[in-house]
C-alpha cells in the first residue's frame, strides 16, 4: 500500500466504531482503525484481546488436549530424571493436571496483559530510533492490534488438529499456523522458534505494525518498514532464547 493510498484510506469518513468493529476492520483495513484510535489509549482493546484469547483457548480445549497431555508426559519424565519415585509422581500428578488445565485457559489471556505493555515499550523505542513522533500509548495501540490476527490463527490452528495428528507436531508453538507445521515432533526447539516467526499471524501482524507506524508515528513508508523489521528481529531473538532454554531442558 503506497503512502497516498494509505492516507486516502485513513481519511475516508466513517462513523465511530465499537471495539468489536475495530477488531474486524484491522484485519483488512488497519489504516481506518488506527485513524479512529488516534489519541486514544490501548487499555480497552488490550483487555478485549485478552478476553478473546481466553475464550478461544477454552473453546478449543478439547482439540488441544493431546498437546497438554504430551506436555504433562514430558514433565513427568523430567521428574523421574530428577529422582522422584512413582509414588511421589502419582501424588503430584492430580495437582499438576488441575493447575495445567487452569494455566492452559488463563495463561494466554494473562500473558497478553503482560507481554503487550512490554512489546509496546520496545516498539516505542524502536520507532523513536527511526524518527517516529509518537508516544507510548500509540505504540500500545499498534502492538495490541497487531496481535488480532493471532486470534484468527489460534482458531484455525485448533481446527487443523482435526486433520493433523498432534503427536506428530513439535510441542513448542505447535499451534502456530505456518511453516512450523511441516516439522516433526523431534525438531530442534530453536528451529521451531525461528519458523514460528514466519507464521501467518506474525506476517499479518507485521503488515499491521507498518501501517500503524506510518499513521501514528508519522514515519515514511521505508522508515516504517525498517522499524517494523527491527522490532520483528528483536522478537525473533527473544523467541530463539526461549528455544535455547527449551533445548537445554530437553537435553538435561
Amino acid at each position: 500500500m503506497t503512502e497516498p493510498t494509505l492516507a486516502a484510506a485513513a481519511a475516508q469518513p466513517g462513523k465511530s466504531a465499537s471495539l468489536w468493529e475495530d477488531f474486524i476492520d484491522v484485519l483488512y483495513a488497519p489504516a481506518r482503525v488506527f485513524e479512529r484510535r488516534r489519541g486514544r489509549g490501548f487499555g480497552a482493546p488490550l483487555v478485549l484481546l485478552a478476553i478473546l484469547f481466553g475464550i478461544v483457548t477454552a473453546a478449543t480445549m478439547s482439540l488441544t488436549r493431546p498437546l497438554l497431555d504430551r506436555q504433562m508426559d514430558l514433565q513427568i519424565q523430567q521428574m523421574r530424571k530428577n529422582g522422584m519415585s512413582d509414588e511421589q509422581i502419582a501424588g503430584a500428578r492430580g495437582t499438576m493436571e488441575r493447575i495445567g488445565s487452569i494455566t492452559a485457559v488463563a495463561g494466554p489471556a494473562i500473558g497478553i496483559l503482560v507481554v503487550v505493555p512490554i512489546a509496546a515499550l520496545v516498539l516505542w523505542g524502536v520507532g523513536r530510533a527511526f524518527g517516529g513522533a509518537f508516544d507510548y500509548s500509540a505504540a500500545g495501540v499498534i502492538s495490541t492490534y497487531s496481535l488480532v490476527p493471532s486470534i484468527v490463527t489460534a482458531v484455525l490452528g485448533a481446527v487443523l488438529l482435526l486433520f493433523i495428528d498432534a503427536q506428530s507436531l513439535p510441542l513448542l508453538q505447535a499451534m502456530t499456523v505456518g511453516p512450523v507445521l511441516f516439522l516433526d515432533r523431534d525438531a530442534s526447539p530453536v528451529l521451531v522458534a525461528v519458523l514460528t516467526r514466519f507464521g501467518i499471524a506474525e506476517i499479518w501482524g507485521f503488515v499491521i505494525t507498518v501501517v500503524g507506524l506510518q499513521l501514528l508515528a508519522k514515519l515514511p513508508r521505508n522508515a516504517a518498514l525498517g522499524a517494523a523489521a527491527a522490532n520483528w528481529a528483536l522478537g525473533t531473538i527473544v523467541a530463539v532464547l526461549f528455544g535455547l532454554r527449551a533445548a537445554a531442558s530437553m537435553s538435561s
